[in-house]
């Protein structure tokens, strides 16, 4: 007989799948092009040089849309970025979503030291960056977390554990983002600002 009998049980919580994850550990000016993370395949560069450098990765060259990325398979999830430097002046860094096979679309989320401290959700391609959500004030923290969720055409930012901005795709642009199961760093001109972790995990 149970023991249990006359008890309310509670469910198991739900423990969330890790699609891909790198602390970046690794032995000084190793390249992240091609490198196999612990969990979710090999890293792609598709735009910048990027290395490795005191167990933290960052984009070594001046670029203009620098991205590296992992094929997860999947098209929803939430990506986490630690980096321990804020990007200082017109300098961007962040993560890049729902990138094509080829790296040359997607979507990215990121942060910037102006106007108190910006906060941009855009679209991209081969050759330019579009905004297509700013929310500024929002301090410039000397390190910061940055978490992105991405759930059928809902975009949600978060800094620091706080919901900053928030998009929905139009239908025309999950017809062109929607399908894409790439994901990863992205940093505008930025030499300095580097990150210490990546994340990707299923929704709650």
């Amino acid at each position: 007989m149970s023991q249990l009998t006359g008890y309310a049980v509670a469910a198991a919580p739900d423990i969330p799948t890790v699609y891909a994850w790198d602390p970046f550990t690794a032995p000084n000016n190793t390249n992240l092009n091609g490198r196999v993370a612990p969990v979710g395949g090999t890293w792609t560069v598709h735009a910048g040089t990027w290395r490795l450098n005191a167990n933290q990765a960052n984009m070594t060259t001046v670029t203009t849309n620098g991205r590296a990325t992992l094929n997860v398979g999947v098209t929803d999830y939430a990506v986490t970025i630690d980096s321990p430097s804020f990007p200082t002046g017109a300098r961007r860094s962040g993560v890049a979503l729902r990138v094509n096979s080829a790296g040359t679309q997607g979507l990215y989320v990121e942060i910037r030291n102006i106007n108190g401290g910006q906060l941009a959700i855009g679209s991209f391609t081969a050759t330019a960056a579009t905004p297509l959500a700013t929310v500024n004030g929002i301090g410039a923290p000397g390190s910061f977390l940055l978490r992105v969720e991405v759930e059928g055409n809902q975009v949600r930012a978060y800094l620091n554990g706080v919901l900053v901005s928030t998009y929905t795709l139009t239908a025309a642009q999950m017809t062109t983002y929607g399908a894409n199961t790439r994901v990863g760093l992205w940093a505008n001109g930025d030499k300095q600002t580097t990150f210490a972790s990546f994340l990707v995990e299923s929704l709650p």
